[in-house]
């Protein structure tokens, strides 16, 4: 059994059922409801550890070759990632990183000049700027693509989803957890339930008596009007976590990081949000000064003290797992997460790769710290 129905949910239940599994996602709202379509639709392999570049890698891997495994069209594209870098020690640290990323086996990126910056990308406000790291392997999808291609996928496979049945609480008995009760009542899981409700997940996983350190942090997004303007990659500035791209329409998509006002439960947009992100994203493509905002919206971040997921099973209690707390990288790593998570529910593979995301490196003090986090 799967608690929660948004693209790490659905890639664990579409892995299971491929292998000839029985599985059933439960989902409070609507399948994908959550921060699953509530997000900026990029995916990238550049990450400052490790453990999570390795995984990341993967999973852009994956991402590739996606709408072939789900006969859907995903919509994804190679637009890859653009760090502008504003000190000597930014530019450093991505030169250092670059030769970290290739040794793992991610193509090389570039690092590129002022002179390459103002060539390739004449729209750009290069004031401050000493320097960019272009990740070109990166990429863009459509998250209401992928989320309906693993959800048909899924129902293709037998998988039962049972959509605005809201878990309250899981059921225990001695030391194993056995269900979840619901608004609708009590349901009962076969082997074992994976927690993949985002921030809820924390409170699900109170009920028994296991505290996840993991935290909701609202995180907005606007949309202007498209225009003609042809901003390939995902630029991000390395002086404010401002980012900004262009949809396949047109529009320009931005955000700015923003204060970590937690918890915050509810998708609700702010006023002040539009008013600091549009100075932001006029500061970085100064053309957008004429072009009308259109729309915003609010997602969640599922926070982590080491920005890092928790996946595997929950050694406190037997037939529990987890898969949450992915601090902003959830869907991009959705194809891997649900790779390797199928083979440790069904096969009790728990493979090199998810290894170092279980949940005992907080009471071990073993974080694996990443700081390459956008917005």
């Amino acid at each position: 059994m799967i608690v929660g129905g948004g693209v790490t949910g659905l890639s664990i239940a579409y892995n299971l059922a491929k292998i000839g599994a029985s599985v059933t996602i439960i989902e409070r709202g609507y399948i994908g409801s959550g921060s699953s379509t509530r997000n900026a639709a990029n995916a990238r392999a550049h990450f400052f550890n490790k453990e999570a570049t390795i995984i990341a890698w993967e999973s852009l891997k994956l991402m590739y070759k996606l709408s072939k495994e789900l006969n859907y069209n995903t919509l994804f594209i190679k637009r890859g990632y653009l760090w502008l870098l504003y000190t000597e020690e930014q530019y450093k640290r991505f030169k250092q990183f670059r030769e970290f990323w290739s040794k793992l086996g991610i193509p090389d990126g570039k690092m590129l000049s002022v002179e390459d910056l103002k060539e390739r990308y004449p729209f750009l406000n290069l004031k401050g700027v000493i320097g960019g790291f272009l990740g070109h392997v990166n990429g863009r999808y459509h998250h209401d693509a992928i989320v309906r291609g693993y959800w048909r996928a899924c129902k293709n496979l037998g998988v039962k989803i049972y959509e605005y049945t809201e878990a309250k609480k899981l059921i225990r008995e001695g030391s194993k957890v056995v269900g979840v009760e619901t608004n609708v009542g009590k349901v009962y899981a076969r082997k074992c339930v994976v927690l993949a409700a985002g921030p809820w997940t924390r409170l699900l996983a109170k009920s028994v008596g296991i505290d996840l350190p993991i935290e909701p942090v609202r995180k907005e997004l606007l949309v202007t009007e498209p225009v003609k303007i042809k901003i390939k990659p995902l630029v991000i500035s390395m002086k404010t976590n401002a980012y900004v791209q262009q949809t396949l329409r047109g529009e320009v998509l931005g955000s700015v990081e923003t204060p970590m006002d937690i918890p915050i439960w509810e998708f609700k947009s702010t006023y002040q949000f539009p008013l600091r992100t549009v100075r932001a994203i006029i500061e970085l493509v100064p053309a957008l000064a004429v072009v009308n905002f259109m729309r915003q919206w609010a997602g969640h971040y599922d926070v982590t003290p080491d920005n890092n997921p928790i996946l595997g099973f929950i050694d406190e209690i037997e037939n529990l797992a987890v898969a949450a707390g992915f601090s902003g990288h959830g869907f991009m790593l959705a194809p891997a997460v649900g790779k390797y998570m199928a083979l440790l529910l069904d096969k009790g593979h728990l493979d090199p790769i998810i290894k170092p995301f279980n949940y005992r490196r907080f009471k071990e003090g073993k974080l694996i710290t990443e700081q390459l986090v956008i917005g």
